[in-house]
């Protein structure tokens, strides 16, 4: 029998400790196999993105498409970037035939679950997929703390070069459509797209515009470049003021080229600031369709190489 205090029961007592001590650390010990990365679909577009940017998928081509709860058949891959650079892409279930630059409104709070920037104009994002436009989708600002001013103007360009990169820059025709000031920003990537080494949009859409923004370039149009500029009769957040700014930056922009229609108010629609965010039918006929009529006429004169018509 061991005596507690004789030194072969010394031993046997730390021997036990040891052993412990060293199951402790391989139990805890990280694992050194692969971990599970951020899976792309609806719910990555609502997450608060990482600090660290995730590299793009190896192949659009090749990802399992993921059909939504609105019925389109595509996938929202993202963010990718960081910070206010960063950018969520729409890529469809089929060949890409266009893309399309979407601006969203100004936000008050970061994107989470509760508050998803993608996820708001998901039925419009899912309708372009579905007729075979691409979606880039630059988020341009924190959601908390931003300034309105030149800043979000190049975090929203650093974000389309990022996605035309994950979309491996298709030679297709590029529309430029955003609300509120997403709209503004739709101005200032088609003036400066050259300056910025991006494509050219062959048209703006420019649904409520929040105004001019302070402290970035605006040259003039290209005066090939198409513009819709839509002002709602009873939006008392943007109103026209906006509108109104780009139209005599417009003035010397060809008018066959440009459009500047007043939405009025009906029983389907209450033309205020919120109302293109609505999947309605009223809300589609006002403001999808006549996306969808500029995509269509570019497509054509992409193919044909003949003149794009009016607005």
């Amino acid at each position: 029998m061991l005596g507690f205090g004789s030194p072969r029961s010394w031993r046997l007592v730390a021997g036990v400790i040891l052993l412990g001590v060293v199951g402790a650390i391989i139990a805890f010990r990280p694992s050194s196999g692969p971990r599970p990365s951020g899976a792309s679909s609806t719910h990555a577009a609502t997450t608060r993105p990482s600090t660290v940017p995730r590299p793009p998928p190896n192949s659009f081509q090749t990802a399992h498409p993921r059909t939504s709860t609105a019925g389109g058949a595509d996938r929202i891959e993202g963010p990718y970037g960081r910070s206010g650079r960063e950018v969520w892409v729409v890529v469809p279930d089929r060949p890409v035939r266009s893309v399309v630059v979407f601006g969203h409104g100004w936000k008050l709070t970061p994107p989470s679950p509760a508050h998803s920037w993608v996820g708001q104009f998901r039925p419009w994002l899912d309708h372009l997929a579905a007729d075979g436009s691409a979606v880039i989708f630059p988020r341009y600002q924190l959601g908390i703390g931003d300034t309105q001013d030149a800043t979000r103007v190049l975090d929203f360009a650093n974000g389309l070069h990022t996605g035309y990169a994950l979309l491996g820059r298709p030679k297709v025709p590029i529309v430029a459509v955003g609300y509120s000031f997403g709209a503004s920003l739709a101005f200032y990537y088609g003036a400066n797209a050259a300056a910025w080494r991006l494509p050219l949009p062959s048209a703006v859409q420019a649904v409520f515009p929040a105004g001019m923004i302070p402290g970035a370039p605006l040259p003039a149009l290209n005066p090939t470049v198409r513009v819709l500029i839509q002002v709602g009769d009873a939006d008392t957040e943007a109103g026209s003021a906006g509108a109104n700014a780009f139209w005599s930056w417009l003035a010397t922009h060809p008018s066959s080229r440009k459009r500047y229609q007043v939405i009025r108010s009906s029983p389907g629609l209450a033309a205020t600031h919120a109302a293109p965010k609505s999947p309605n039918a009223a809300a589609q006929r006002t403001f999808w369709a006549p996306l969808d009529r500029l995509i269509a006429q570019a497509r054509t004169a992409r193919s044909s190489g003949a003149s794009e018509g009016t607005p």
